[in-house]
């Protein structure tokens, strides 16, 4: 219904160590039913003093419950020394649109509040990085 909020009290988020989850992309329905969405989160490195950001992915099943996310981020800063750093000079991601087309996920993603880029992952990415079957 409109104007419905919902808060959903989860665990899973307890492992992501990449700083505060943040705001994402809309829900997008999976062809199982579950849904996708990709966020944002941000750390302060304390040798940096300057906040980084990243993002990930997270699975909500059909009733709106959170199932999975990320087990390490899609998106990280190039100083960070994570995997998938494919951004050099990047210290702010923040997904706003995903879409599925011929078996790939876009993506559009701000980056340093300068300019968008458009990043597509494979579902094997996705499933690696998620740790479960799309």
């Amino acid at each position: 219904r409109d104007g419905f909020v919902r808060h959903v009290p989860t665990d899973i988020m307890d492992d992501w160590k990449y700083g505060f989850i943040k705001g994402g992309t809309p829900l997008v329905q999976m062809d199982n039913g579950n849904y996708l969405t990709l966020f944002h989160s941000t750390v302060v490195f304390e040798w940096k003093e300057m906040r980084h950001y990243f993002a990930g992915a997270m699975v909500f099943d059909r009733h709106l419950q959170p199932i999975c996310m990320s087990r390490y981020p899609l998106v990280a800063p190039a100083m960070s020394k994570e995997p998938n750093n494919y951004l050099k000079e990047c210290y702010v991601v923040f997904p706003a649109g995903l879409y599925r087309h011929n078996g790939k996920w876009y993506s559009s993603c701000g980056i340093n509040d300068e300019h968008n880029r458009l990043f597509i992952m494979s579902d094997e990415m996705l499933e690696h990085n998620l740790g479960i079957r799309l």
